[in-house]
């Protein structure tokens, strides 16, 4: 489905194209293939991922949890569910290894116009294999003041996991 993308510039534009549907007809299985896509054509090294998985974790969000994303370039809160609570996507995949060090930081949070974040976790496939969502409050009053940012473990402590759903 996805054979025709081969470029960043090819990336770029169908997530942009996914972003402006708002996901509708977006698959958990069609997203996973899109991923495998990208992280067959972006390295792990250097940072090059970076910008693309946030945009990522944002779609796996949207299809995960039955989000509508906002235009890009909205500030404080990245989507919206049906009952109108923001929340703001955060997202990250591991540059070493399989999964995410625990130990890692999340991104940093410039604004708290959100009433939750939602922490997606990516393996080195950009396959998603968590979501933790935390109220704002608690965000807030966890992050590194320096930083803007807290341990991942952190945000597991003080939050909840969302997927895959506890049994």
């Amino acid at each position: 489905m996805f054979e025709l993308i081969v470029t960043p510039n090819d990336i770029e534009k169908e997530m942009t194209k996914l972003r402006n549907k708002h996901c509708a007809g977006l698959s958990a299985i069609n997203l996973g293939e899109f991923s495998k896509r990208i992280a067959s054509i972006i390295p792990r090294e250097g940072g090059m991922r970076r910008g693309i998985v946030n945009r990522l974790g944002e779609l796996w969000a949207c299809v995960r949890l039955g989000l509508q994303l906002m235009p890009e370039g909205n500030k404080g809160y990245d989507a919206v569910d049906a009952q109108g609570k923001r929340y703001q996507v955060k997202s990250r995949h591991p540059e070493k290894g399989e999964r995410v060090n625990l130990k890692g930081t999340t991104p940093h949070f410039t604004s708290f116009e959100f009433d939750e974040a939602i922490l997606v976790l990516m393996d080195k496939n950009l396959q998603n294999y968590e979501i933790w969502l935390a109220d704002s409050d608690s965000v807030q009053g966890n992050i590194r003041p320096q930083r803007k940012d807290m341990q991942i473990l952190r945000f597991q402590q003080i939050g909840r996991r969302v997927y895959p759903p506890l049994s």
